[in-house]
């Protein structure tokens, strides 16, 4: 999308004022056991390192967002790629972390079936988004710079989770307002 060209150099700033949330899927990324970690819609990689005992993947649509990421040896494990389409072949993921993408796709159950083919049996998916359960004019307040930026309001995440192929084992509301969820899914 061609809005990151100009917000990838201020994403920073929106990263810190997203810190709540950004502080609790750390927390429960940090308490998981350690493994291989795809980051799908990854950015410019700012959390990665508080997820350091990990073995760190990260993909984003927005070339603009990585040329704004980390450097070093890390670089070579971010990739210009559609989360629609994930450059990677099955069962080589334990771990899957969707943070604020499921709103900006445009067909979010291609997303999670190319997540769930990645993802190792019994893999973990950590989905944190805006949930619009209960925020309906809220959603409409925010409705022209989400329009500006890609980002589908109103969204509900779970009519988005089927429950056949995904357990829901925790589901937990966070951020300055709990407009923001943090959704942990276990491939069956």
């Amino acid at each position: 999308m061609s809005i990151y060209k100009y917000i990838s150099v201020i994403y920073p700033l929106i990263d810190r004022w997203a810190m709540p949330s950004k502080t609790e899927l750390t927390t429960q990324i940090q308490a998981l056991k350690t493994g291989r970690l795809l980051d799908i819609g990854c950015g410019t990689a700012a959390v990665w390192p508080q997820w350091a005992q990990h073995d760190r993947w990260g993909i984003d649509n927005s070339s603009h967002m990585l040329q704004c990421s980390l450097s070093g040896e890390i670089k070579e494990r971010l990739l210009h790629a559609d989360a629609q389409k994930l450059p990677f072949d099955e069962a080589q993921f334990d771990i899957a972390v969707l943070s604020h993408v499921l709103s900006t796709v445009t067909d979010v159950s291609a997303v999670m079936s190319e997540v769930r083919r990645v993802l190792k049996p019994d893999g973990i998916c950590l989905i944190q988004n805006h949930d619009s359960k209960g925020w309906k004019y809220f959603d409409r307040l925010i409705q022209p710079v989400a329009y500006c930026l890609g980002v589908r309001v109103p969204f509900h995440i779970l009519s988005h989770i089927d429950e056949s192929l995904w357990q829901i084992e925790k589901e937990r509301k966070i951020g300055r307002f709990s407009y923001f969820k943090v959704i942990t899914l276990r491939k069956r």
